[in-house]
């Protein structure tokens, strides 16, 4: 467990700075950075789905500083600390086996999505660590029955709401795990899990009071309705190749005939312990589902704790297969650590998140004074303003025109600096003759405009400003970047 834990600092330290920061990630330090009062706030306002994380990466930022490496370190200690996580949890539920969650820890090492999410500044990898704390609680309450661990349970699931809200959808798995594994059934366990049930019922009272009137009143989320088939699709590519998968049937193949072994070939005294991981692995997903038929949002990375189960449940079923068929169970962990590594090595090669880091550096090393900024979608000037002010503070000697002149403050509530337009929302009707409108009144007596691209189909998919740019405005300069497109443009 020492090396396997040691490959998976390896792999996640690795290129922790390659990618930009995306626009979440600039989100958690802005959120951070926020006044207490605020911040605090943000555990009964509605949509935030992280305030805890938040509170906690607070004071590492001011320890750690806000470098691209220090917000996302925290990931990756806890992506770290997941993998023995996995092992220890798989022998309380795996008695009389240590290969099977040996074997599950080994595939959550060089799990490609689990890496990744390790090296982002966000609130997954510490929402599976809390959610694995939680059952390790659990089982070790219904095991013994005394106060603390129940303590213990209800502590790191709240904590888990309050880190990322869709682990709720794991209190289902929970219950599911209480009917199903064969715990003491005195009568005081019983009175405490429904004591600990109350208990969390009450702490999540502040999250669902803003939930509540949101299911059931439902508006625009940005989020576009996914259907399950489509959804299953997108978590077995991603959950297996990671974020740039490429060719990963084999891979799937080989992880789905696991987990039938193990629902199909257990041993008698272990059917309730694969049904209990196939619970962990399907109704977070079902629950989803659900919700989104009244208010869509779908993203794979939502229901990242159950990879964690789904590859426990991988390592049961290998242990259930090597008793028949030892040759094929070694072949298909093989298959599935090389194609791990594969992926890995694949996302740490490919920029895939929005490059503003070289966007900005490109911007401000060529505009003048008088230019003026313009930015489709306006959130991109968030990780715009990071690396200008990390510059600034990294090169306070550079010319004028260069990003000393651009500074602007980080923290929320700073003054909006001049230069700066955020691009018009046309997504919801607006007519070609209204975005002419708009963007003389935005654009002012502006003659140089530098127009900053970057998902831009969430704000403007007909592409009405960019058309607008093209049509009245002469193109000087293109730069392309990951994720991100660069025009210098000159009005008359």
């Amino acid at each position: 467990m020492l090396l396997v834990t040691g490959l998976a600092f390896l792999l996640r330290v690795q290129g922790l700075a390659y990618q930009s920061l995306w626009r979440d990630e600039v989100d958690s330090l802005r959120f951070a950075a926020q006044p207490l009062s605020e911040l605090l706030r943000g555990f009964t306002a509605p949509g935030h789905n992280g305030p805890l994380y938040y509170l906690l990466l607070r004071p590492w930022l001011a320890a750690a500083g806000d470098s691209e490496f220090s917000l996302r370190f925290i990931s990756l200690l806890a992506g770290v600390v997941a993998v023995p996580m996995v092992y220890r949890l798989g022998q309380g539920l795996v008695r009389g086996s240590g290969s099977a969650p040996a074997v599950a820890s080994l595939l959550v090492a060089v799990s490609p999505y689990l890496v990744w999410y390790s090296q982002e500044g966000r609130m997954y990898a510490a929402a599976v660590v809390l959610v694995l704390g939680s059952l390790a609680c659990l089982f070790s309450a219904a095991q013994s029955g005394g106060w603390r661990p129940w303590f213990g349970y209800v502590a790191l699931t709240a904590a888990a709401f309050y880190t990322h809200i869709l682990t709720a959808l794991m209190i289902p798995v929970h219950l599911t795990v209480i009917a199903l594994l064969p715990w003491p059934r005195a009568p005081k366990t019983a009175v405490r899990h429904a004591a600990a049930l109350v208990a969390l019922a009450i702490l999540y009272i502040p999250l669902a009071m803003w939930q509540l009137p949101r299911l059931l009143d439902p508006g625009a989320t940005g989020f576009a309705f996914v259907p399950l088939p489509q959804m299953l699709a997108s978590m077995a590519s991603t959950y297996v190749g990671g974020v740039a998968p490429s060719g990963v049937l084999l891979s799937e193949l080989g992880l789905l005939a696991l987990i039938g072994a193990a629902l199909v070939f257990p041993r008698r005294d272990r059917l309730r312990v694969s049904f209990a991981l196939a619970a962990w692995v399907s109704l977070p997903v079902v629950g989803l589902f659900l919700l989104t038929l009244r208010q869509p949002m779908y993203a794979a990375r939502y229901l990242v704790f159950v990879l964690p189960g789904l590859l426990l449940l991988a390592g049961s079923g290998w242990r259930a297969l090597a008793l028949r068929l030892p040759t094929l169970s070694i072949v298909l962990v093989v298959l599935l650590a090389v194609s791990g590594l594969v992926g890995v090595g694949r996302q740490a090669a490919i920029p895939v998140k929005a490059d503003l880091r070289s966007a900005s550096r490109y911007v401000s090393s060529n505009m003048e004074g008088g230019d003026r900024v313009l930015f489709q979608i306006p959130y991109t000037s968030h990780g715009f303003e990071y690396y200008l002010r990390r510059a600034e503070a990294a090169e306070p000697n550079l010319p004028s025109r260069g990003a000393a002149m651009l500074y602007f403050p980080l923290a929320h509530g700073g003054v909006e600096p001049s230069w700066r337009i955020d691009g018009p929302f046309t997504n919801q009707g607006v007519s070609e003759s209204e975005v002419d409108s708009l963007m003389v009144q935005r654009l002012g007596d502006a003659r140089v405009v530098w127009f900053v691209a970057s998902e831009v189909e969430l704000w403007d998919e007909r592409l009405l400003v960019q058309g607008w740019l093209f049509r009245h405005a002469r193109i000087t300069v293109r730069a392309e970047f990951a994720g991100v497109s660069v025009y210098r443009c000159e009005l008359p």
